[in-house]
């Protein structure tokens, strides 16, 4: 029972240690999380019952030593055995608490924060200004459409052509006429143009409501804005602008970096404890193992020991008497 529970401990603390050494993240899995707190109180509770297992041996051993020269022997093993244990996990407790504890403090920096903030920061900016960019030349470009709406109506050969000039002065390279179905009543693509997505229902509606609706970009470096024009019978202006390639998933990275910073930045005092409950833990579970290793050891050793040293004992007193399990010769 003593090796199955050792073992689980084992495997706790290990699994509790590469929770808490995983980089930081959002989720039940976090290293900020309750979840290791949880691991770690349960373990620490084995630990204390194999401790405690432990601890009955030895009180035992030392009430038996005034009597048994086995005892004495076993308790003077498992103190040999403890001290080669603590002593080396004192040391490196003193060097732990030093560099974790300024580890964690320069996660925490101030430089740090501002760069993961900055990276945040820059990647939104970017797409902000493009946002913008669409706004302030798709308004223009629909009142330019608005109010050709006559002349182009009257000659429908020209729509193309005067879309393709539109287009090209604002620097968009696909540029589309759609109705309320998403069907394409007139476009100018260019040889680098996106594919044609139609825009969801959602957008419609918004559009009627005179806004610039933007539709999300996730997956695809590419925005699109629906804009209605009143001048026509339910028409909508459907244009595409590519982004930077890659930039969406840069984007998106950098904010989930920067939530899981903020998240661990809230639990600093969380972590750190996660820190120092692995490693007491951990120092618990050698100690453990050496007393017990050295009560094996001094099984091994000390019994014929002190078997020896009984009869040799009872030979001194004058009572040397028969080894057991033998009879009298004939």
């Amino acid at each position: 029972m003593l090796g199955v529970g050792y073992g689980v401990a084992v495997g706790l603390t290990v699994l509790a240690i590469i929770l808490a050494a995983s980089p930081p993240q959002t989720g039940p899995l976090g290293p900020a999380s309750r979840l290791i707190l949880t691991l770690l109180g349960l373990n620490l509770v084995i630990i204390l019952l194999l401790m405690a297992a432990v601890g009955l041996r030895i009180g035992e051993l030392l009430r038996a030593r005034t009597e048994d020269a086995g005892a004495r022997l076993h308790v003077r093993f498992v103190r040999l055995f403890a001290f080669a244990a603590v002593a080396p996990a004192a040391v490196v407790f003193i060097f732990y608490g030093v560099l974790v504890s300024r580890g964690v403090e320069n996660w925490f920096s101030e430089r740090v924060q501002t760069v993961v903030e900055n990276a945040a920061t820059v990647f939104r900016s970017y797409v902000d200004e493009q946002t913008r960019y669409i706004v302030e030349h798709v308004t223009p470009m629909a009142a330019d459409l608005n109010r050709e709406a006559g002349a182009l109506q009257a000659r429908p050969d020209q729509v193309d052509e005067y879309l393709d000039a539109l287009a090209s002065y604002h620097a968009f390279p696909a540029a589309y006429l759609v109705d309320r179905q998403g069907r394409v009543l007139a476009k100018v693509e260019s040889a680098d143009a996106p594919p044609y997505v139609p825009p969801p229902r959602a957008g419609f509606d918004a559009a009627d409501q005179g806004e610039i609706y933007v539709p999300d970009f996730t997956g695809a470096d590419v925005m699109r804005a629906l804009y209605k024009l009143n001048a026509y019978d339910e028409v909508y202006l459907y244009i595409a602008r590519p982004l930077r390639e890659g930039i969406v998933a840069y984007l998106r990275q950098a904010e989930g970096s920067l939530v899981s910073y903020r998240d661990v930045a809230q639990n600093r005092e969380r972590i750190q404890t996660i820190f120092a409950l692995s490693y007491a833990e951990t120092a618990l579970l050698v100690l453990v193992g050496a007393v017990w290793l050295g009560l094996g050891a001094a099984n091994a050793i000390s019994a014929p020991v002190a078997r020896l040293v009984q009869a040799a004992g009872r030979v001194a007193g004058g009572r040397p008497g028969r080894p057991r399990g033998r009879g009298r010769r004939s």
